[in-house]
C-alpha cells in the first residue's frame, strides 16, 4: 500500500491490491503528511486477505496470454464493436500460435519484434493491425 497524487484529483490516493487488481481510494487530504496519516488509519482498519499479503510481498500471479485475452475481451466488449472484438481475438490467437501460451512476464520486446517481422513478411496490413 502506498499514497500517490494523481493529476485529475486534488487529493492524494491510497493504492492497494485486492484479488490481484490495483484499487485506489481517496484520502480526501491535500497534503502528503495528512495523506500518510490517513494511510496509517486505513492500514489499521483494512482486513488483509492472504492474496493481498502475497502481492504486497512481491509475489506475482502468473497470467497467461489466453487468460489475459479473455480478461481484456471481457473488459472491452461493452464499449467496442463486434468486428473489433473479432480482430482482437484474431490478433491474440495469431500471437499465441507464434510464441505459445506464455505468461505475460515471459514476453519481451524481442519476441514481439519477431512476431511483427514474420507477420510483415506474409501481410503488411496484418502486421500493422497486430
Amino acid at each position: 500500500m502506498y499514497v500517490v497524487k494523481i493529476p485529475r484529483s486534488s487529493f492524494y490516493q491510497i493504492v492497494y491490491f485486492v484479488g490481484g487488481k490495483r484499487t485506489t481510494r481517496s484520502t480526501k487530504k491535500r497534503t502528503l503528511e495528512e495523506a500518510e496519516q490517513e494511510l496509517q488509519k486505513f492500514q489499521n482498519s483494512f482486513s488483509f486477505t492472504e492474496e493481498v499479503i502475497l502481492i504486497d510481498n512481491g509475489s506475482k500471479n502468473k497470467l497467461s496470454l489466453s487468460d489475459f485475452q479473455n480478461e481484456y475481451v471481457e473488459y472491452i466488449s461493452p464499449i467496442k464493436s463486434k468486428k473489433y472484438l473479432v480482430s482482437i481475438n484474431l490478433s491474440f490467437n495469431q500471437f499465441i500460435s507464434f510464441c505459445g501460451n506464455k505468461s505475460i512476464e515471459e514476453i519481451d520486446m524481442r519476441t514481439i519484434d519477431k512476431f511483427i517481422t514474420s507477420t510483415f513478411g506474409r501481410t503488411q496490413r496484418g502486421a500493422h493491425q497486430y
